[in-house]
């Protein structure tokens, strides 16, 4: 499962 963290680890992979 994703973690809080995980996502916004993601998020900031999409922002780059």
């Amino acid at each position: 499962m994703l973690k809080y963290t995980d996502l916004q680890t993601m998020y900031s992979d999409l922002s780059k």
